[in-house]
């Protein structure tokens, strides 16, 4: 599989790196966005079920949040390609570029799910990740309930790689549950092939 280079100087608007796939436009997060965001992933659903600190109360909490987000490069919003509507973010934190990993994050707004959106950003961040960030393993860590999210990451081609026991609080079922940390190495990213439309 080849990755493109990342120009200097990419696709962007309000100097905001774009990445593209077939029907997604996956942007760095401003908080100029953030009363969409709010009302579109945000506010409610069952965010709280997996998700420390969500759901948010108020259009200035996502305010805050964005704001936060948008200091780091690879924090994105997942933006409907058709009319930039904001459905959810992904994030690749790379804590250490000299050990070469990147934790992912991912969250799909309620009335979003089901329809390929998560595995689409995953997949244009991976190749991000995996090219010009020049990574050799990306990880994600998951709740063992979490079964939409651990599919999602199964079907991209993630190997379970560890349980930690009992890590993650459910505020839902208030009870405590295993993470499970799922991994993919640049080799085995690159055996699978391109599997999503990321242009960069």
């Amino acid at each position: 599989m080849q990755v493109r280079e990342l120009p200097k100087r990419c696709c962007v608007e309000e100097d905001r790196m774009l990445l593209f796939t077939e029907r997604l436009i996956i942007l760095q997060i401003s908080k100029k966005e953030a009363s969409k965001c709010y009302e579109n992933w945000g506010k409610g659903g069952s965010l709280e079920e997996y998700l420390p600190g969500f759901p948010l109360k108020n259009v200035d909490e996502m305010t805050q949040f964005c704001d936060d987000m948008s200091k780091k490069i690879n924090n994105y919003s997942i933006c409907l390609r058709k009319d930039k509507t904001p459905i959810g973010y992904v994030c690749l934190d790379i804590p250490c570029s000299e050990q070469k990993y990147g934790e992912l994050g991912y969250v799909i707004g309620e009335k979003f799910r089901g329809k390929g959106y998560a595995y689409e950003a995953v997949n244009a961040v991976m190749r991000k990740g995996f090219g010009n960030d020049d990574l050799y393993i990306i990880e994600a860590k998951v709740a063992e309930t979490n079964e939409a999210s651990r599919g999602m990451l199964e079907k991209i081609g993630f190997s379970e790689e560890t349980r930690l026991r009992k890590r993650f609080y459910n505020r839902k079922s208030d009870d405590r549950e295993n993470i499970i940390v799922y991994s993919m190495t640049r080799d085995e990213y690159e055996k699978l092939g391109s599997v999503a439309d990321a242009r960069i």
